[in-house]
């Protein structure tokens, strides 16, 4: 069935606070920032807000490791339960990525997944931190985390981390419908490879303009971004009813579905890469009940099942 869900990616700049030391009067602007840039994308009524990594950290203390900790001690949860009453209050999922101090003293780079209840539903922890983080005793996180939305299985990943097959691989793994990007570099031709490599919506939220945000279909190919738009915000809403399929020996069926539902399905094919996406447009039936109907397998199953018989051929040769 449909499952349209609508998506703002707010790639706003880190704020600029003239005071070196970031006294609790600088976090409450910090604070006044963040709600001056919600008023832009809330009144659409969004299912998910996203923010660039580090989004919260003043831009003096983003390019220098002094005073770093003790800003962190000082704004403390300032901003995280400003931000859950914003999801409770505007019936939305936000995205919050930050430096987070642990219960045991560690430091870590976190995006936390506020629900709309106004409570946490997931963190992930950058699992390749820069050597840069690492001089600073921000420690690693081991593993690709499930943020649940409501709409959907969310995965996380950030910053250098797309650099990485394993994380790639245990997203993967997930079977998300978004990846939810928070991040301080572009990352470039790597978000489309993740996207079609994870099956999944990509969202890269970036800062500013000079790191462009955007939205990349599970075919791997850019649907929205925030070049040339002032303020540098995008809303868009896509469908998380789909599939991903192979071309290979499923274009009678394809045709055949989209002959009998017509507009109840969209198909929208990658010739370049072999895939196809399979969308339901309909509230009566899901892309899986028309993969089921047709006997046709997602591009995993197909890329398996040819692995398969591949090992088994060169197995008899031998």
């Amino acid at each position: 069935m449909s499952n349209y869900v609508k998506i703002a990616v707010v790639g706003v700049s880190n704020p600029v606070i003239a005071d070196e030391n970031c006294g609790r009067t600088d976090i409450e602007i910090i604070k006044d920032f963040f709600g001056e840039h919600l008023a832009k994308v809330l009144p659409k009524k969004p299912d998910l807000v996203v923010f660039p990594e580090v989004c919260d950290l003043p831009y003096h203390i983003l390019e220098s490791s002094e005073n770093r900790r003790e800003y962190l001690e000082k704004r403390g949860d300032i901003i995280l339960d400003y931000l859950k009453d914003v999801s409770k209050k505007n019936n939305c999922h936000i995205a919050y990525n930050t430096l987070m101090i642990k219960e045991d003293g560690t430091m870590r780079n976190a995006t936390r997944l506020i629900g709309r209840d106004g409570e946490i539903h997931g963190c992930y922890e950058k699992n390749h931190p820069t050597f840069g983080e690492l001089d600073l005793g921000i420690l690693p996180g081991a593993d690709a985390a499930v943020l649940e939305c409501d709409f959907g299985t969310a995965t996380g990943v950030t910053c250098f981390d797309l650099n990485f097959d394993e994380i790639r691989e245990r997203c993967h793994a997930k079977k998300p419908k978004l990846v939810i990007f928070c991040s301080q570099y572009h990352g470039e031709l790597m978000r489309n490879a993740f996207a079609y490599e994870t099956r999944a919506y990509f969202v890269g939220c970036c800062p500013g303009h000079y790191l462009a945000s955007s939205i990349i279909s599970p075919l791997g190919e850019e649907i929205a971004d925030n070049v040339r738009i002032n303020p540098p915000v995008i809303v868009k809403t896509v469908n998380l009813d789909y599939a991903v399929v192979h071309r290979d020996g499923n274009e009678e069926k394809l045709r055949a579905a989209k002959a009998k539902y017509g507009a109840g399905i969209t198909v929208t094919a990658r010739d370049d890469l072999g895939a196809c996406m399979i969308t339901s447009e309909s509230p009566d039936f899901t892309a899986d009940d028309i993969l089921a109907e047709f006997e046709i397998e997602t591009i995993d199953e197909y890329l398996n099942s040819l692995n398969t018989n591949l090992e088994d051929t060169a197995d008899f040769w031998r």
